[in-house]
């Protein structure tokens, strides 16, 4: 490919922390955002704007000590760097500040007045005995025939340090399991008990729990008698939503779920003088993961007749 322009007058790298360090967990899902910030010109030194395509085939991250590229989706010793955002990210989003010292500015601007580009690379690790790497910005207008780059001993020198941490798995034992106390409510002819049991991670929140596609997320549903009705529901943490139950009679009963944020939510619901034709008796599995992607399999049993849930590994 022909030269995409002729001179670098600016490279900075940095993570949205503003810190020139970070660690990443070894679970393949975490990520540490990475911003490469740039001006390029052409042979007058008038600022040449790249579009976000040939940014990608100009713009890299690489080892600041060994000088080398690491090309988006390749493993280099474990350490993969990515475009695309997953969802366990610990820096998001571009910093576009020009570091000096340790401390930023608030326009980011090269040495003629341009201002910069930026891309920013997602980078995770999946090697358990993956070392600390320091990592740095390349240029290229040509497909790497020449570059510019902020490796050590480089006029643009600048790098930031990544360190792994061995990946947390959470056991049941790890979580806290509570439950709230009974709440009640009419509905036509209809009482209405509800429970909500909730799990959280101690320290820190639920991001992301998922029922497994395999199991249903109302496992639960018997006949504890003949006039009253017994459900369980398990729900993907998210947002606070209403569930709506419809009884045989056509009565709508309302559920709020998901009423604490990061936790996930299993509703216990008694329904009296109902019949419903309809049974179920099922276990529920879910997977947590928290901010990192750090996770956990968990399963939910219903005990004593419908009335209470417990927990195990699942």
């Amino acid at each position: 490919m022909s030269a995409l322009f002729k001179y670098v007058t600016g490279l900075d790298i940095n993570l949205s922390s503003s810190s020139d360090q970070d660690v990443v967990y070894v679970n393949g899902r975490n990520q540490v955002a990475i911003n490469i910030n740039f001006v390029v010109t052409d042979e007058y030194y008038k600022q040449i704007v790249l579009t976000d395509e040939q940014i990608k085939q100009c713009v890299f991250v690489g080892d600041y000590h060994l000088g080398t590229v690491l090309f988006p989706g390749q493993s280099s010793n474990g350490w993969i760097a990515s475009t695309e955002a997953g969802d366990f990210i610990t820096s998001g989003g571009l910093n576009t500040s020009l570091r000096s010292g340790k401390t930023y500015t608030k326009e980011l601007k090269d040495s003629f007045g341009n201002s910069y580009q930026g891309i920013t690379y997602y980078m995770s690790c999946e090697e358990y005995n993956a070392y600390s790497r320091t990592f740095c910005g390349f240029v290229t207008p040509d497909n790497m025939n020449t570059y510019v780059t902020s490796a050590k001993g480089t006029s643009f020198e600048d790098g930031v340090v990544l360190t792994p941490l061995p990946e947390i798995s959470y056991d049941y034992i790890d979580v806290t399991f509570s439950h709230t106390e009974p709440a009640t409510s009419e509905y036509g002819n209809h009482h209405v008990e509800q429970v909500d049991y909730y799990v959280s991670i101690p320290s820190t929140s639920i991001k992301k729990g998922d029922v497994d596609q395999s199991d249903d997320m109302l496992y639960y549903l018997q006949h504890y008698s003949s006039t009253e009705d017994r459900y369980q529901c398990c729900f993907d943490v998210g947002e606070e939503d209403t569930w709506i139950v419809l009884l045989s009679d056509g009565t709508q009963v309302p559920v709020e779920y998901n009423k604490r944020v990061g936790q996930q939510n299993i509703v216990c619901l008694k329904v009296t003088n109902s019949s419903s034709p309809y049974l179920l008796n099922e276990e529920c599995r879910s997977t947590i993961y928290d901010p990192f992607g750090n996770r956990g399999h968990l399963k939910f049993v219903a005990q004593n007749s419908g009335s209470a849930v417990a927990l195990y590994n699942a």
